[in-house]
């Protein structure tokens, strides 16, 4: 294990099991030993269940309103408030560390990736907010250390993960508009995935070859480069620097960099799986477990995504258990 107490990701299905069990449901019944170990190790902080933004997303697309009160319940009650960064607040923090050693510099500190606090979740800075708040409604207290700290104890109670979970935080048609601007972005996201690796299909069949065009295009992307540009700043340093160092380490900077090493080996070798479709569901598929791979002590997901990082090893690499089904649990619990 990696922390202590340890911090198991569980994809929504393995979710919808526990909350099966915790109403007795007839498809729960089988998950039932698994969750009273869960909620044990819970209540006595032994392990860790963290939520991550698209929990909350894919939990308020739930249209059946007691299916989805009955899921956000025992959602908010194991997770006690723990939720995973997002990850544009986790990857550029890793590109330093790497770009501090390839170019001799410090280390700068890891990202933090857990915390008991919903805005961590969803990349929202406290601070600043209650400094607007301070200064605009003349309330010098609303930024104190000591009203953030009660403010975030408030966010992670379960009654408030739970209101998020649900959507019931904002109005419905506030929930309906943002789920359609999500639906529309995954969908079309898909298309484009779909259609970018038909066009390298000729190529080559097999992951290496993908991976390596994958990567270059990665660091030489207009919008990538301004994201790797601005991390490296700090050292005064541009991907450019890197790049010039030729391919090989180039390859070897992106590996350095855990979500984009679990990005690279899961899109690509996702993208020779030519007898299947790109499914809308795996952008956040991918963006959620490119997190909790490295990051997380035991991860259950689908097999799909199973099969796939156990086949690339990067699950040994991490030293992550990755596990298919929430009943393994009991043995490693």
């Amino acid at each position: 294990m990696n922390n202590d107490p340890p911090f198991i990701y569980l994809d929504q299905n393995q979710w919808i099991y526990l909350a099966q069990a915790n109403y007795n449901s007839q498809e729960g019944e089988k998950y039932k030993l698994v969750l009273k170990k869960l909620q044990d190790l819970v209540e006595n902080d032994k392990v860790r269940l963290p939520l991550s933004a698209y929990h909350f997303l894919e939990t308020q697309k739930i249209r059946n309103i007691d299916r989805k009160e009955k899921l956000a319940e025992t959602m908010s009650i194991l997770s006690q408030g723990w939720g995973i960064a997002l990850l544009d607040n986790v990857t550029p923090i890793e590109v330093q560390i790497a770009g501090a050693r390839i170019f001799g510099c410090p280390l700068p500190s890891r990202p933090k990736v857990f915390e008991q606090d919903l805005s961590l979740i969803w990349g929202i800075n406290l601070q600043a907010i209650a400094n607007k708040i301070a200064g605009e409604k003349n309330e010098p207290m609303a930024s104190s250390k000591e009203f953030l700290a009660n403010f975030k104890k408030i966010l992670a109670t379960p009654k408030m993960i739970k209101m998020f979970l649900t959507g019931n935080i904002i109005s419905e048609s506030q929930l309906t508009d943002a789920l359609a601007g999500y639906k529309f972005g995954i969908s079309n996201f898909a298309k484009l995935n779909e259609s970018v690796r038909s066009k390298v299909k000729h190529f080559s069949k097999s992951q290496l070859p993908q991976k390596r065009i994958f990567i270059s295009d990665y660091v030489r992307g207009k919008e990538t480069r301004e994201f790797f540009n601005n991390a490296l700043a700090i050292y005064d340093k541009t991907i450019d620097d890197v790049i010039s160092l030729g391919e090989e380490e180039t390859i070897s900077f992106i590996e350095s960099i855990p979500t984009l090493d679990l990005e690279t080996e899961l899109v690509t070798m996702r993208n020779v799986h030519w007898d299947r479709m790109i499914d809308e569901n795996d952008w956040a598929d991918i963006r959620s477990l490119v997190i909790a791979v490295p990051y997380c002590d035991i991860v259950v997901t689908e097999n799909f995504w199973h099969d796939l990082i156990q086949r690339s090893k990067v699950d040994k690499k991490y030293k992550t258990t990755i596990l298919k089904n929430v009943n393994e649990l009991l043995d490693y619990i």
